[in-house]
């Protein structure tokens, strides 16, 4: 079903390609198809997955930051994937392992988040292409650090006028310890992984976030 209490909704269309920033919950592992793919297929429109399993804006899992990574991976996408000068929207959807693998607060991680966007800015991607999903829930990390830095990002988001998805507030996948749901998380814990339904989830909120799409959308599984 249709939830539209968890999204912050801005008047921009979502026909337009899409380039998704993000861990490996974006990579979707340990599942069949990541969110972005069911986006696109929804909208029929492309979609350019940039996930990077074990990224964060600053943790580097040995192949680079998402931060290090952003002028040679998404920032020759804005025009390659430019729709008739619309350019494309913009995903971002990182940071739970910069706090729990990389040790930082909330605080730190939203500062982090802060410049990836704001540089992404002075490239040429603008606020109103963008789309920020908040922090899901795992085991390995703190509330309260979850929290802090959701609560930054949706006052930012809501601040620069950018869509929010708050996937925090979603009662399958964001709120406290729904990790331990086998039907939308992939089990033992600790893993932050959805299961493909989780997955499904995420692209009905992400998608749902720019609201001329919300009957496109896919769906609950």
């Amino acid at each position: 079903m249709w939830k539209s209490d968890c999204i912050t909704k801005f008047q921009s269309p979502f026909d337009r390609n899409m380039v998704c920033v993000g861990d490996s919950i974006t990579v979707g592992v340990g599942a069949t198809v990541p969110y972005p793919t069911l986006i696109a297929a929804a909208l029929s429109i492309t979609a350019s997955n940039q996930g990077v399993s074990s990224a964060g804006w600053a943790q580097d899992p040995g192949g680079g930051s998402l931060t290090a990574r952003a002028p040679t991976t998404v920032d020759p996408l804005l025009a390659s994937l430019a729709i008739q000068g619309q350019p494309p929207t913009l995903v971002l959807f990182a940071g739970t392992n910069d706090i729990a693998l990389g040790g930082l607060t909330g605080a730190q991680t939203f500062t982090l988040f802060q410049t990836y966007a704001y540089a992404r800015q002075t490239f040429g991607w603008s606020f109103g292409s963008f789309v920020v999903a908040t922090m899901l829930p795992r085991q390995d990390a703190t509330e309260g650090n979850r929290s802090a830095y959701n609560n930054a990002l949706v006052s930012w988001c809501s601040a620069n006028n950018v869509a929010c998805a708050r996937l925090d507030l979603d009662s399958n996948i964001g709120v406290a310890g729904a990790y331990n749901n086998a039907t939308y998380y992939q089990q033992p814990q600790p893993n932050p992984h959805p299961t493909n339904a989780g997955l499904r989830i995420i692209a009905n909120l992400v998608c749902g976030a720019v609201a001329n799409h919300v009957r496109t959308c896919p769906s609950y599984s």
